[in-house]
């Protein structure tokens, strides 16, 4: 085999890297803490195999980074978001109600 010009190659094969870290479980958890930024987060952990797969390595590092950024965000909104409900439950006394259904 012909190696191309101005390079390094010595003709030996060498193993293929693997895919880069999808981030799936860390999707679905921010889907579950808090649905916007989960859905994000998930068809981005989506891409990554389906971009390595089409021999995109860049897309696929890309959408990894994406998928790992979005489930991070995820969390801390959820936390905010949660805090704002129950804040919110409390003030208006929507929570006393629920209380005493129970």
């Amino acid at each position: 085999m012909k190696s191309p010009r101005n390079s390094y190659y010595d003709g030996t094969p060498t193993a293929p890297s693997p895919p880069p870290v999808s981030y799936v479980s860390w999707a679905i958890v921010a889907t579950v803490a808090f649905v916007p930024t989960g859905i994000v987060a998930m068809y981005h952990a989506g891409a990554v195999n389906a971009r390595w797969a089409m021999g995109d390595p860049a897309g696929a590092e890309r959408a990894s980074r994406i998928a790992r950024r979005w489930s991070l965000v995820s969390l801390p909104l959820a936390i905010v978001f949660w805090l704002l409900i129950y804040s919110w439950a409390v003030r208006t006394g929507v929570w006393a109600a629920i209380r005493t259904a129970l």
